[in-house]
């Protein structure tokens, strides 16, 4: 014992010895020097001659993104002389093609600052082998590459995968140039591609172009880490969840596309030109078309159609003599469900008619311009015509009517009396109290007014759900995720495990997602993380929650069947996070 012990000494001092014994070097190096914009290149930086030197500083690169992959620590003997150094690894992302210097990385040792070399890398522009040999993969494409201002583009992402992924980050272009619309719900499915079985992610949004010339739509990027198969099988707690695979992460990259977008033609234009452009229709109607003078009948002006809705405006509406009319403010509603971006603007107008007789709402009209027939259109209504009575409703004055040509008293009839009979009692004359605390004049008083501030809010709270979409989605959230996990609970018993922890990760996804109004499906943990900061400083409600979702996204990729019981109590789990936040999370 004692001579282990004075081995273990010797070994001690040897060691502190060496920082002092050898110089302190540090080292760049690269498994590759050539790679591709989907590759990942690996940086290791080596402080050789002490193990107590603070971390290595690489200088900043806006042609790569840079994460660490941790450190590690080496001592060696030989021929008598012991070494020691620490590996710090980094994974460099290319994030464009070219030809690019790394470094010096540097450190700082009793003072002094020591510098690696640089290493020189070459990054090509894409891959040289055919995509559909890849089992992970994306591509964009744009439904013209020739529009015309306002007219709508359908831009479309497609993830292609035949591996199992998690974490995955989706990064847009900045669509510089354009108004952009969300177009429906990702799409999951199936298709073969050069032979080969995919399953595919689609995301689509609406373009629409607000100049004219040509206008480059950037590159779309994804982060994700990859499920890798491990030759030997770890213990059961190494596992990243009871004996899933281990990851390592990719980024995938899709070409730039260019736009030549084309000026709405000079030809055909009239001042009736409404700015829209894509194809639509109007409808009008009344609430009834029989009425008496000083009536009120409602105009409904609907214009429908697929394009730019949001530009709608009222159509010019011709001054009327023979009607009062009050204008409603418009109400649009937008659809995005289908394969283009549309809606319908509703406009409302009260019609009084002043006069009797056959009256007549004469017809509407404005023009849009059409892509695809490459003409300005003309959309117009069909008149209407209303049939308006005398009012029944006149105030009759006679009070005495005469039966005769005498004036008898007798031959004299009372209608009515207009003049309440004369008090000729001093008793009249008392004074009556009046209580305003009493209970009937309270509810006289508080009842119209509670009424009036009721409507005040119902109203409003009715024109902010039309009208601010966030706070719709916030406070539908709760629902919808409820919606989801109905689907949820029939996977709970299901053959295929990764489908549940997939759908679920969608719910609790798309319902932070609805409650900070942003795109759920390309959230990662750490981003909604950083979002629940803002609204709860309950620290373990937040891990739960980056627990959760790493646990969900790791059990997409799992190669074994898991209990029931495990899925009924992480669903639990998640409803009682959505039900927590629900309450928080306020718009």
């Amino acid at each position: 014992m004692l001579r282990v012990k004075t081995v273990l000494v010797v070994l001690l001092l040897l060691i502190l010895a060496l920082d002092r014994a050898y110089a302190v070097t540090l080292t760049a190096t690269v498994d590759r020097t050539e790679a591709t914009l989907q590759d990942q290149i690996l940086l290791t930086l080596s402080v050789e001659g002490t193990q107590s030197s603070e971390k290595p500083k690489l200088p900043a690169t806006k042609s790569f993104d840079v994460l660490s992959r941790g450190s590690s620590t080496r001592m060696q003997i030989m021929n008598g002389q012991v070494s020691s150094s620490v590996d710090y690894n980094y994974l460099l992302l290319p994030k464009e093609a070219g030809t690019f210097e790394i470094g010096p990385a540097t450190i700082t040792h009793e003072g002094k600052t020591i510098a690696s070399s640089t290493i020189t890398l070459k990054i090509g522009s894409a891959n040289s082998q055919p995509q559909s040999q890849e089992d992970l993969f994306i591509t964009t494409s744009i439904s013209t590459k020739t529009p015309y201002v306002n007219e709508q583009i359908i831009y479309t992402f497609r993830l292609y995968r035949r591996v199992k992924i998690a974490n995955a980050s989706l990064e847009n272009p900045s669509f510089e140039g354009f108004r952009v619309e969300p177009l429906g719900e990702e799409r999951q499915y199936e298709t073969v591609v050069g032979g080969r079985t995919y399953a595919v992610t689609e995301i689509k949004q609406a373009l629409f172009p607000t100049r004219e010339g040509r206008i480059e739509i950037g590159s779309a990027k994804i982060q994700c880490d990859v499920a890798v198969r491990t030759r030997r099988r770890r213990g059961f707690f190494d596992d990243s969840f009871f004996g899933f695979s281990q990851t390592e992460p990719r980024v995938l990259r899709a070409p730039s596309l260019e736009v030549n977008v084309r000026p709405l033609p000079s030809e055909g234009k009239t001042p009736l030109f409404s700015g829209l452009v894509g194809t639509f229709a109007m409808e009008t109607r009344v609430s009834k078309t029989q009425l008496e003078v000083g009536d009120t009948t409602t105009l409904d002006i609907t214009i429908q159609g697929r394009g730019n809705i949001k530009d709608a405006q009222p159509p010019p509406f011709p001054s009327l003599s023979y009607f009062k009319v009050y204008d409603d403010k418009p109400a649009l509603t937008v659809d995005t469900s289908g394969d283009a971006y549309g809606g319908t603007l509703t406009i409302k107008k009260a019609l009084v008619p002043l006069e009797e007789g056959t009256l007549r709402v004469p017809l509407l009209t404005f023009t849009y311009f059409n892509p695809e027939s490459e003409k300005y259109e003309l959309c117009k209504s069909s008149p209407l015509t209303l049939q308006v009575l005398p009012s029944r409703d006149k105030e009759k004055l006679n009070l005495v009517e005469a039966l005769g040509t005498t004036t008898s008293k007798e031959e004299i009839k009372i209608l009515g009396k207009d003049i309440l009979p004369l008090k000729t009692s001093l008793s009249a004359l008392r004074p009556y109290d009046i209580h305003p605390w009493h209970w009937s004049y309270m509810i006289f008083f508080l009842v119209p007014m509670a009424g009036y501030a009721g409507a005040v809010v119902f109203t409003s709270r009715k024109k902010r759900w039309e009208e601010d979409l966030s706070y719709a989605r916030s406070k539908t959230a709760m629902k919808e995720f409820n919606k989801r996990t109905v689907e949820v609970k029939k996977q709970i018993t299901g053959k295929d495990a990764s489908e549940f922890y997939r759908l679920t990760s969608k719910a609790l996804k798309g319902f932070f997602g609805d409650k900070l109004n942003i795109t759920g499906s390309a959230l990662t943990p750490l981003e909604i993380e950083h979002q629940l900061h803002r609204y709860t400083r309950q620290k373990e409600r937040i891990e739960q929650v980056k627990a959760v979702l790493n646990t969900l996204e790791a059990g997409q990729f799992a190669f074994q069947q898991h209990s029931t019981r495990e899925k009924e109590d992480l669903l639990r789990t998640v409803k009682t996070l959505a039900t927590f936040f629900d309450k928080r999370i306020k718009k």
